[in-house]
């Protein structure tokens, strides 16, 4: 066997060895990396319903509370399925909030979130994201309190704005009206992506809980 060969096949069980160890470390995390993802989807639905758990629960603790308040209603916003309208259960079995996922288009990639409803449908309960690749100091604001705390308790317009959108993220110090909120200073793109998909979120949702009669509201936030 020549020389040449012998490099060859050197290389190629060197290169197949490394293969192997990536795929394996691949496998071997990729459980991990999907329950963190599930378990941080979940303290952004408790968060938004109101049925928050302090960010030092474990993922047990954050999934006990989940099963025990959160439901599916068996009411779904998309035709094909995969965005299921969810129900928070009070202590005395009462509907205090329905929330749904909503997402769109930021600056450098899709944001996804949560976003929760009253139970008599005239309020948002709160907005949060956790799904986003936005600029650190700009865009990625919409994962702060300030941003997050505008949205809690925000009551939702009886009609439209003349855009023909119920919210409306506006600069700061800018005159408001019903249903404004402050947008990000410097992050036009992620601003407008946030609007866009929580007013088309908010839309749908209405739309087809409107056959639903609204629950009382009660144990609100």
């Amino acid at each position: 066997m020549s020389e040449r060969v012998r490099t060859i096949l050197y290389m190629a069980a060197v290169a197949g060895l490394f293969t192997a160890a990536v795929s394996g470390v691949q496998i071997a995390t990729a459980g991990r990396i999907e329950a963190n993802r599930d378990t941080a989807r979940k303290r952004v639905i408790l968060r938004v319903l109101g049925a928050g758990v302090p960010p030092s629960a474990s993922a047990s603790q954050v999934a006990s509370v989940y099963d025990e308040r959160v439901r599916d209603s068996g009411i779904d916003l998309d035709a094909a399925g995969g965005n299921p309208v969810l129900t928070c259960e009070a202590e005395d079995g009462s509907i205090s909030g329905y929330a749904f996922r909503v997402e769109g288009q930021g600056l450098w990639d899709v944001i996804e979130g949560y976003v929760a409803v009253s139970a008599d449908r005239q309020r948002l309960l709160g907005l949060a994201f956790y799904k986003h690749n936005e600029t650190p100091g700009l865009g990625a604001e919409i994962t702060k309190p300030w941003f997050e705390r505008q949205f809690e308790g925000l009551a939702l317009p009886i009609d439209p704005q003349p855009s023909g959108r119920l919210i409306h993220l506006v600069p700061a110090g800018a005159e408001r009206t019903a249903g404004d909120v402050d947008a990000i200073t410097g992050a036009t793109l992620t601003s407008a992506g946030v609007e866009e998909c929580l007013n088309a979120g908010l839309e749908r949702f209405l739309e087809r809980m409107a056959a639903e009669p609204p629950a009382p509201e009660k144990n609100a936030r």
